[in-house]
């Protein structure tokens, strides 16, 4: 992969992402929240050294991509605070009761959804409170 060009992401490469995504944890990322995925695709595309997004989503769904799925699906920021899914979960639980976020979970299925849609206007909304 040519380092200094980094593939676009299509629609139709999207939609497959999205889908895989959901399928496998729940989680969605709509069209303003593409940017987000598309940052942490970018990350583990080059570090398979592929080239394009849907190389990446062949590999995600054959038989040997089962390891670099769970890669992307995991996230290690959570680690950098000592929590444990139970903890992140009673976080989350508490950010939904004060109205920070919309936390929904139904069995492995977890949904998080955010009243803003970049950085920035997520900290004027915790701003305001």
């Amino acid at each position: 992969m040519n380092t200094s060009e980094a593939p676009l992401l299509t629609d139709s490469e999207l939609k497959l992402l999205q889908a895989l995504i959901y399928q496998e944890c729940g989680m969605h990322f709509d069209e303003r929240r593409t940017h987000f995925l598309q940052d942490r695709l970018q990350r583990r595309l080059k570090e398979c050294q592929l080239d394009s997004f849907y190389s990446y989503y062949r590999l995600l769904i054959s038989p040997q991509g089962k390891a670099e799925l769970a890669k992307l699906l995991e996230h290690p920021d959570w680690e950098l605070y000592f929590l444990n899914r139970e903890g992140v979960e009673r976080f989350f639980f508490e950010g939904n009761q004060h109205g920070l976020l919309e936390y929904h979970a139904a069995g492995t299925v977890t949904r998080l959804t955010f009243p803003a849609v970049t950085l920035e206007e997520y900290a004027n909304v915790l701003a305001q409170r």
